[in-house]
């Protein structure tokens, strides 16, 4: 007597297989696409808050005044330059010691907008760190988060969000 043995899946457990499948997808769908947006605005915030350090650090450091320049415009952006302001949008505009220094929040599916219409640079002094005339306030915000960086007289930066939902992730609340 000869036994054949199965080897492999059947067609119908195959068929289970990826129906349960299908479903675990379609559940974790929602889940998957609000981590991708908390995920996007907390780098975004970050990268934005480490920028503005930067830029602080680099003036302490180098005794050199270090330029801001904000652009809120359909796809916001910050850059940083010790020859004044500069255009973030162009390539190679804004450079500390020849290398570029532009961050365009909308490739971090971001939006940025401005407390003040009228200032979109400010400087940090090169002696202390202080931005004269500096207290701004930087919205930034996606689809489903918005949060704020706050800049002081002082140069200190500080940022924050308007849910309890990121503390976890590193942003407090405001």
């Amino acid at each position: 007597m000869v036994f054949f043995f199965q080897r492999g899946a059947s067609l119908m457990e195959s068929m289970i297989c990826v129906a349960l499948m299908g479903l675990m997808t379609t559940l974790a769908a929602p889940s998957f696409l609000h981590w991708k947006k908390q995920t996007e605005f907390v780098g975004a915030i970050q990268h934005s808050h480490l920028f503005i350090q930067h830029a602080r650090s680099y003036a302490l450091s180098h005794r050199r005044k270090v330029y801001l320049s904000f652009d809120p415009s359909q796809s916001g952006c910050i850059g940083l330059s010790t020859q004044g302001a500069c255009d973030c949008h162009a390539s190679d505009a804004c450079q500390l010691d020849n290398q570029t220094y532009q961050l365009s929040l909308s490739q971090l599916s971001a939006t940025l907008t401005l407390s003040s219409k009228k200032v979109t640079t400010i400087s940090f002094d090169g002696i202390h760190g202080l931005g004269f005339s500096l207290a701004l306030t930087l919205f930034v915000s996606n689809s489903s988060h918005n949060g704020k960086i706050v800049l002081s007289n002082f140069g200190r930066a500080r940022f924050c969000a308007d849910s309890n939902e990121l503390t976890h992730r590193g942003v407090p609340q405001c």
